[in-house]
């Protein structure tokens, strides 16, 4: 098993669906979604995603750890934490996103605060701080097409829009140091099973054309469920030896006791 193309797979899932903020959430918050990790049948991991208000504030988080088994030959435990904030309007604004990646020998602890004409990244092992214009084009400052947001907020955000067929979508987004402008294609709908039950879905495939991620692992297909929640219930990357696959397991709205 190709185990350094596992190291990048949660994280490319998150990434993948870097779509389009609008001024409310289509869904219950809080929300807690559970995925079971496969690469070629076998279960290499589990990944959980939430989604918390705290006041005026909205929290994301995203964990991921590889399996015992797994564990053993390249261990796995990935914690991303989104933090936005809600303007007069009503329009989320992205304000701080920390990243904490430990995957075999491979660390990563960063954090960007996403200030009103720049961004500050901080990198907590080699202990930088790094401020970084905003592209003149990006318009930072108008929220009101949400010009950037987070790779992990964007997954929510996404869960607002209307995904029509024969039409492909656009979006501008930061991550690691660079900014993306990612294509989304519409593929297709389709009932798949998950271990959550059985759902009709809408496929779409994000098309990263830059150096990163998508490069590394291929293509994704992102299944969202075709109503107004647009929960993901599956997700695809394709690495060179297989297909990972992340399956929702279980799915909880309300707080939890």
């Amino acid at each position: 098993m190709k185990l350094n193309k596992f190291k990048h797979i949660f994280s490319a899932i998150i990434v993948a669906v870097l779509l389009f903020p609008q001024s409310s959430f289509g869904f219950d918050i809080p929300e807690t979604l559970h995925y079971r990790l496969t690469y070629v049948s076998v279960k290499v991991g589990e990944a959980t995603m939430k989604i918390v208000k705290a006041g005026d504030n909205v929290i994301i988080t995203s964990t991921t750890d590889s399996s015992d088994v797994i564990s053993i030959i390249f261990g796995v435990r990935d914690r991303i934490r989104s933090t936005l904030t809600v303007d007069n309007k009503g329009r989320y604004i992205p304000m701080i996103y920390r990243i904490n990646l430990k995957e075999g020998g491979y660390r990563r602890d960063r954090e960007v605060i996403f200030e009103s004409n720049r961004l500050m990244s901080q990198d907590y092992l080699a202990k930088t701080t790094e401020y970084i214009d905003y592209p003149t084009e990006l318009e930072p400052n108008n929220y009101s097409g949400q010009s950037f947001v987070d790779p992990l907020a964007s997954i929510y955000i996404l869960r607002n829009r209307n995904i029509v067929a024969g039409r492909s979508e656009y979006v501008k987004v930061y991550d690691t140091r660079k900014f993306y402008d990612v294509e989304v294609m519409y593929l297709r709908k389709e009932t798949i099973e998950t271990p959550a039950g059985t759902f009709n879905t809408i496929v779409v495939r994000p098309m990263m054309k830059t150096e990163g991620i998508f490069n590394r692992t291929g293509n994704m297909d992102i299944y969202f469920t075709d109503d107004e929640r647009k929960i993901p219930v599956r997700m695809d990357t394709k690495v060179s030896l297989g297909t990972v696959v992340a399956e929702l397991i279980d799915m909880k709205n309300g707080e939890e006791p």
